[in-house]
């Protein structure tokens, strides 16, 4: 079993804890989703509701698929959910949500999603980012992307909304995969939350190290 862990802090709006992002772990597989809401903060919840929904429900009944199909299913699933939420509201702004979904096999990293939440693969301390770039709108108003890439055993897989990767949790990152022993998930996913946890900010962030 990959080691891994989950690290949420919520954003500070006028004082108040918001619930901004999510990271749920699916009892199918080793299938992993991160949402980023985005919008007005009173609708972040329920954006979140509605794309972990959609997403949930989708992989639980892709009996079948590919992993590679299953996701980009949920993903579509996630954002009609999203549409069918955003239509029962009487907003001037609907809400909208940066979503990634993961699904790790023992020598494979599938993932689908769409907006800025990321992806990067760690083999021995050389980052690659799986996600695009230059994605900037949710769900809603961004492309779905899809990708797959090999994995072998010692990798670390870092993924999260796009606040989790500050600077300063990306330096903290850097360095403790030079150290021996290596961190644990729980370590890696502190540090990249805990920068945006000082500053109010909301953020998600998710560690895997491949067994």
């Amino acid at each position: 079993m990959n080691d891994a862990h989950a690290s949420i802090c919520r954003a500070e709006v006028r004082g108040r804890p918001v619930r901004q992002c999510a990271a749920v772990t699916l009892l199918r597989g080793d299938v992993r989703f991160i949402a980023t809401a985005i919008g007005p903060p009173r609708a972040w919840a329920y954006a979140l509701d509605a794309v972990v929904a959609g997403f949930r429900e989708s992989i639980a009944t892709a009996s079948g698929a590919s992993p590679g199909d299953a996701l980009e299913k949920a993903i579509v699933s996630a954002r009609g959910r999203l549409v069918d939420a955003c239509n029962a509201l009487v907003e001037r702004e609907s809400p909208d949500a940066h979503i990634c979904g993961l699904w790790i096999l023992p020598r494979r990293l599938y993932i689908a999603g769409a907006g800025t939440n990321r992806v990067y693969r760690h083999r021995g301390v050389r980052p690659e980012r799986i996600t695009p770039r230059h994605q900037s709108g949710g769900v809603l108003q961004s492309p779905l992307h899809a990708s797959d890439v090999e994995l072998d055993t010692g990798d670390v897989l870092l993924a999260g909304s796009e606040s989790a990767f500050s600077t300063i949790s990306v330096a903290s990152v850097a360095t403790v995969l030079q150290e021996s022993p290596p961190p644990k998930a729980t370590v890696l996913a502190s540090l990249m939350t805990d920068p945006a946890r000082k500053a109010g900010a909301g953020a998600a962030a998710l560690a895997i190290r491949v067994r």
